[in-house]
């Protein structure tokens, strides 16, 4: 007898692959039969009325280190059918660490994440030093959906150099115990690493994280430590993110990590540009000067606009403007200052316009105030505001936080808002489909929905993609790349991590701020319409938009035999 089947489900088993009519049966946490089962008998039994049975979907690029510590059914990413995420990105994370070195990696992530530092203080227990104490301490922690990790270069520079990792490159001995260090979390099972060189990824006081200090020499010695394993990926935050063309220091730092691993390079990110609807194909080009290595190094690219709600007391979501590095990590008092003085708006109006983003504050969408005084500005954009008072956009969008003691909570289309761009970017088979950021930010934005949104926007509004090839890019195209190899398809013997929606009503809705972190903490939750069932191994983790009581995810390790679903 089968534990569960699944019957009357057009089945999308995340190839690519024509859709089919058919049941699928389940037992000890693996598929273990499709088609016509006849009369075959299940302890359970769901009959899906036509509705999509695909593969769960892979999220390639997330934040949920630290979030991880307080929740670990991983909200709100499996309300979309998300059933595996990939964590440790952007060269920040909280393995490994020292006891006396905890404050530091907090920092870090308040500064490139935008996590608050009073909820990891309250949420984070910290039962763990090296990378596979972590692992192990998640595999405990009662999953609701799969965990992968990638080693972190920033808590590693720490860890091996303390302070001195925020002032200077590695020494040969230092490189020498980091190399060590990540192939002991390798053999623990971690997926690769990741690192940064964006120039907007700064920590306490403003200080570039640890892993931009880094030497051409050390990235070349974390490669050639990654190779003898013959698994695993390197993510990599560039400092032109997407809105620039990948400069020649980016381009050599892509062939060093790509030839001396012999590993995919995943990096941040490709966007849409409505100024330069040729930006994406010069980028590849670009790329293509590294010959046969361009084939190793894959761009990742959100799914939809990037569309932030934001305050200026924690501004992180501006922190790739060099002048807002000034305002980071301080307090309200010092904030207020910075963003007062005449010659902090000038600078940052310039940067704007070397940007070509002159558009993106008048553009600004006021949605709360707190401040009853100011009430009236509520569903006008900072451009309206500022053309009936007489003051340029700029000055507008500050005094109306310095009025409100920075509390205004700001919505603005960042990027990818270029939809005949983003459908170029979408479609291309080169381009990773990801950077939800799930855990990160999460009082400005929640992209964890992304899977929904491709499923709404391009495969039933749009019809940029097939219901069939959009799956494969959210589910066997991420486990290949990652090296996920019994996820993201449907077959017999593999894990039966499964989601089943309805393809004429699925979708993402708005975020909602709730008030669910620790201590009270605030964030943006998108929850999902149209998804009827998100199953990790054989069992429900969420029916109908509600999360059940079960908690079968697990730890995924590289390298490892998998043993059960």
């Amino acid at each position: 007898m089968f534990d569960l089947i699944i019957d009357n489900a057009r089945l999308c088993d995340g190839t690519g692959a024509p859709a089919f009519m058919g049941s699928l049966a389940v037992a000890d946490g693996r598929i273990a039969a499709m088609g016509d089962l006849g009369g075959a008998a299940g302890r359970q039994r769901i009959d899906a009325e036509g509705m999509v049975l695909a593969p769960g979907f892979i999220d390639p690029h997330t934040h949920y280190d630290a979030q991880l510590a307080w929740d670990p059914l991983v909200t709100c990413s499996p309300l979309h059918g998300v059933t595996t995420v990939l964590f440790g990105n952007c060269g920040v994370g909280v393995a490994p660490v020292r006891p006396d070195m905890r404050h530091r990696v907090m920092h870090d992530l308040v500064g490139v994440e935008g996590i608050r530092f009073e909820v990891m203080q309250a949420g984070i227990a910290w039962q763990w030093e090296t990378f596979g104490e972590y692992l192990n301490h998640l595999d405990r922690s009662r999953l609701g959906i799969n965990v992968a990790g990638l080693l972190a270069y920033t808590p590693l520079r720490h860890y091996v150099m303390r302070e001195a990792s925020l002032q200077r490159a590695a020494t040969p001995d230092e490189m020498h115990a980091m190399c060590a260090i990540f192939g002991r979390a390798m053999k623990d099972g971690a997926f690769g690493f990741s690192t940064s060189l964006s120039q907007t990824h700064a920590g306490e006081g403003g200080r570039p994280v640890a892993c931009r200090n880094a030497s051409r020499d050390e990235l070349a010695a974390m490669g050639r430590a990654l190779r003898p394993f013959g698994r695993g990926v390197i993510g990599v935050a560039l400092d032109s993110a997407g809105w620039n063309l990948i400069n020649d220091d980016e381009l050599e730092v892509l062939r060093v990590l790509a030839g001396e691993s012999g590993r995919p390079v995943t990096f941040l990110s490709l966007l849409s540009r409505p100024d330069e609807p040729d930006f994406h194909d010069r980028s590849f080009a670009k790329l293509a000067s590294l010959g046969p290595l361009a084939a190793q190094i894959v761009p990742q690219t959100s799914a939809r606009a990037i569309v932030a709600q934001c305050d200026l007391r924690t501004p992180s979501f501006l922190a790739m403007y060099p002048s807002f590095q000034a305002a980071i990590g301080q307090t309200v008092a010092r904030q207020t200052e910075v963003y007062a003085a005449p010659a902090f708006r000038d600078a940052f109006q310039a940067e704007l316009a070397k940007r070509n983003r002159t558009h993106f504050i008048p553009n600004m969408l006021v949605l709360e105030v707190a401040a009853p005084a100011l009430a009236g500005y509520v569903g006008r954009t900072v451009g309206e505001i500022a053309a009936a008072e007489g003051k340029r956009a700029i000055d507008m969008f500050f005094d109306i936080a310095i009025g409100d003691r920075l509390q205004t909570q700001f919505q603005a289309a960042a990027a990818n808002y270029d939809q005949a761009g983003l459908a170029r970017l979408i479609t291309d088979d080169r381009v990773l489909i990801g950077l939800s950021d799930g855990g990160a930010h999460n009082d400005m934005l929640c992209d964890a929905g992304y899977t929904t949104a491709v499923l709404d926007i391009w495969v039933r509004q749009r019809r940029a993609l097939t219901l069939e090839k959009a799956i494969a890019k959210m589910t066997s195209v991420p486990a290949d790349f990652i090296g996920i190899a019994d996820r993201g398809r449907l077959k017999p013997g593999l894990a039966a991590d499964l989601v089943l929606f309805d393809a004429q009503t699925v979708c993402s809705k708005t975020p909602k701020f709730v008030d669910d972190l620790p201590g009270g903490g605030r964030r943006l939750i998108a929850r999902a319409e149209g998804v009827a069932a998100t199953i990790v191994a054989g069992r429900t983790v969420c029916r109908d938009g509600q999360y059940t009581d079960e908690r079968p995810g697990r730890v995924l390790r590289s390298g490892a035999v998998q043993t059960r679903g």
